[in-house]
């Protein structure tokens, strides 16, 4: 299998919606020729384990020439309401260039025929709050009213849209807000005050709420630390603290990854998120096509949200290596200590190479001395993750990324979990980030230890793999 992505076309902007027993995947795509083209449109997938995706029809193309919605459909919310779904979708005018977004309402019985509201566009910026007029848009020449999250509040019976907006005073830069507006039937909308406004970015983007612990949790994709995606948290789903900057769930300034979606799952909550390929030879825009990434879960508290390795892809005890065995693939070079694998390098690379068809996660525990590094090398040394012993995990790449480091403990399991180019990297099954090589296919994976320190590894693991020479 492969990450779902759409052949020739690029992907943005995923939003999860589980109803009976099927995860609905609704997502942005345009042509993949760049520059990232005006006409886009929302579609759909589907699938039962997030992992295997059914591409659906079109969801929403653009609107008829002349119309509000005719240069394109841009990201949207989604309720399952009174036997019917709704979407709240983003809409942009030819005869604007663009520079305006609204809202329009849409509805269908079977998420194949929708059927556009007759009264759309239902919802616009308010000037009382929002900025409505492109000319007076600093540091954004446009009209940020877009991608919406639909909440249907139980306690009093009101949708909610929690919207990218932009206040209508300050600084041009950092005028970006998670608007709010109100409705009583998803047609009839009431523009209300910002519902988070830190007055620190331009805009906002793909805002999501849900509830966590007691709590509730509000999402927002953001610039401020290279391209991320953070969170806030709440007693009150409809206040929030602007002085609160936020906190980084993923991202990097290495823009990997972005776009966090979830979808509830018991007690639980399963994750995507978008990961992107790298395309060195391209002179403008290399990171294109994204890709939906292998699900995850959710965890930690409210202060401590993380995303961790899902337990259906992590290795388990049947997929455990035998030290001795593993050692006798290299025993020039292994040293077997009862269920303890020493690496004794001098100065040199030691390798031995896993191989398999994926997905696959391949996992090993690892620490570290005074010298040197430990950890994996993948494909042709495209990809190489390994603990420093200054507690940094760093991953090398050839892609145009470079180098990604992350701060972790001295010792610990890394696991790294592929799927043709990409390997979502975790230390103690907490996700860290995905790294991209060039190559196109399938990855070998090589254990390795590098410097004149000793390196320890335990309980070496695999799903599923072969030990290859």
């Amino acid at each position: 299998m492969g990450l779902y992505a759409q052949p020739e076309k690029w992907l943005n902007d995923p939003r999860l919606l589980y109803h009976d027993g099927v995860y609905h995947l609704f997502h942005l795509q345009g042509p993949r020729d760049l520059p990232k083209p005006p006409y886009e449109e929302m579609a759909h997938a589907t699938s039962t384990d997030l992992l295997n995706w059914q591409a659906s029809e079109l969801l929403l193309p653009p609107g008829e020439p002349g119309s509000w919605d005719d240069r394109a459909v841009w990201t949207s919310g989604y309720v399952f309401y009174n036997g019917r779904y709704y979407t709240l979708y983003t809409g942009l005018c030819d005869g604007e260039g663009g520079r305006i977004q609204r809202l329009g309402l849409a509805t269908s019985a079977d998420l194949k025929s929708w059927e556009r509201h007759p009264a759309n566009p239902v919802l616009e910026a308010d000037p009382r709050y929002y900025e409505s007029d492109p000319d007076d848009s600093p540091d954004y020449d446009h009209i940020a009213w877009r991608d919406p999250w639909l909440w249907h509040n139980p306690d009093d019976s009101i949708f909610y849209a929690f919207i990218t907006g932009r206040l209508n005073h300050g600084p041009g830069d950092a005028r970006g807000c998670v608007a709010l507006a109100k409705s009583p039937d998803l047609a009839e909308w009431e523009c209300l005050p910002p519902a988070y406004a830190p007055g620190r970015e331009v805009y906002h983007e793909v805002p999501e709420l849900f509830p966590w612990q007691g709590k509730w949790v509000l999402l927002f994709g953001s610039k401020d630390e290279g391209l991320s995606m953070k969170y806030i948290v709440s007693d009150d789903p409809l206040r929030w603290d602007s002085n609160d900057p936020g906190k980084m769930l993923i991202g990097s300034v290495a823009l990997m990854e972005y776009s966090v979606t979830t979808a509830v799952r018991g007690d639980g909550r399963d994750v995507v998120h978008l990961v992107y390929e790298w395309h060195t030879e391209h002179p403008d825009h290399p990171r294109v096509r994204g890709r939906v990434s292998l699900p995850k879960t959710l965890a930690g508290g409210p202060d401590n949200l993380h995303l961790r390795l899902r337990e259906d892809l992590a290795p388990g005890a049947e997929d455990r290596l035998d030290a001795a065995e593993l050692a006798a693939t290299a025993p020039d070079r292994w040293q077997a200590d009862g269920t303890l694998l020493k690496g004794q390098p001098q100065g040199e690379i030691t390798r031995v190479s896993l191989a398999g068809k994926g997905p696959r996660t391949v996992a090993v525990n690892i620490s570290s001395t005074d010298s040197g590094e430990a950890g994996f090398v993948i494909g042709k040394d495209e990809v190489v993750v390994g603990l420093h012993s200054d507690r940094k995990l760093v991953a090398r790449t050839t892609g145009i990324e470079g180098e990604r480091t992350w701060d972790t403990d001295a010792e610990g399991e890394l696991a790294v979990a592929l799927v043709g180019r990409h390997a979502d990297v975790y230390f103690n099954r907490r996700y860290l980030g995905t790294v991209c090589a060039v190559a196109e296919g399938d990855k070998s994976v090589a254990l390795y230890c590098s410097g004149t320190g000793e390196f320890s590894f335990a309980d070496i693991s695999s799903r599923p793999i072969r030990v290859g020479g």
